[in-house]
């Protein structure tokens, strides 16, 4: 492809080589030149006895999600960054159950502008708004970032990081997937950005399977949150006269959160929930 436009959006170029060897069909590669970022996907599937052996390979950069939404609905406002970088393995009775017998890590940063939840997975979007506005409680609340690195193993995948930004709190995260069980747990612990007297940043935890989750309270870190909120009269004063307050926008926070994405990092709570 030369050139691909659409409306008056430049999708840019790209090249597709497939193959097909001693039973083994492979994608090497799909590659796609856009406007501002690439897009780069290797696959292979080879049908062995009983099994497949499959691996799947992406790496997008800074790909603009307004384009992708736009050819969706041609309406919509929703606009932002996308960068992906995904090395899986697996060997399952088919494709469908890739994930569940997967190996390998999965790194997502997600920058999105007025983001419109009927053009993104339903289930993922629900997660993410319920997390969004139980810590951060207000409703003009803005989602400046999701950043998520997993290590995954056997169809379990595991944070190395998980960050959430909003307008008024950041939010580090620890998670636990089994794609095979299809069930998920979640626990936040949300950080105010502008040092408050009294206010409680509620630690939360989500689990239940992928059709069906609830929301609670953080008995665990909910200790350590009513101490602070005690004692906010004590270290409220030298947080605002030392530390300050931390941009609504999160840039910076984004931009080291996918930096050290894989550098191992201490755990949000201790034993039990």
């Amino acid at each position: 492809m030369g050139q691909v436009l659409s409306g008056k959006d430049t999708l840019g170029k790209g090249s597709l080589k497939t193959a097909l060897q001693d039973g083994r069909f492979s994608i090497a590669p799909l590659q796609l030149d856009l406007t501002a970022g690439t897009a780069v996907l290797e696959f292979s599937f080879f049908p062995i006895a009983e099994e497949t052996k499959i691996h799947l390979g992406t790496r997008v950069r800074n790909l603009d999600l307004g384009i992708v939404a736009r050819r969706v609905k041609p309406e919509t406002t929703m606009g932002g960054i996308l960068y992906l970088d995904i090395e899986l393995d697996s060997t399952a009775p088919d494709l469908s159950a890739l994930l569940a017998y997967g190996n390998g890590h999965f790194d997502l940063a997600f920058v999105p502008v007025n983001l419109d939840a009927e053009l993104v997975d339903l289930w993922a979007v629900n997660l993410l708004s319920a997390v969004a506005s139980k810590v951060d409680g207000e409703n003009k609340s803005l989602i400046n970032c999701l950043v998520a690195s997993f290590g995954m193993e056997d169809g379990l995948m595991s944070e190395r990081t998980l960050f959430l930004d909003t307008t008024h709190m950041s939010v580090d995260a620890e998670v636990n997937i089994d794609f095979k069980a299809e069930e998920f747990k979640l626990k936040a612990a949300p950080k105010a950005k502008k040092p408050e007297f009294f206010s409680l940043a509620t630690p939360i935890k989500v689990k239940g399977s992928f059709e069906d989750f609830g929301i609670g309270i953080n008995k665990l870190l909910l200790t350590t949150s009513l101490a602070s909120f005690i004692t906010s009269p004590l270290h409220v004063p030298i947080r605002r006269l030392f530390v300050g307050e931390r941009p609504e926008d999160g840039v910076e926070a984004c931009r080291a959160a996918w930096g050290n994405r894989n550098v191992v990092k201490p755990a949000v709570s201790g034993k039990g929930d």
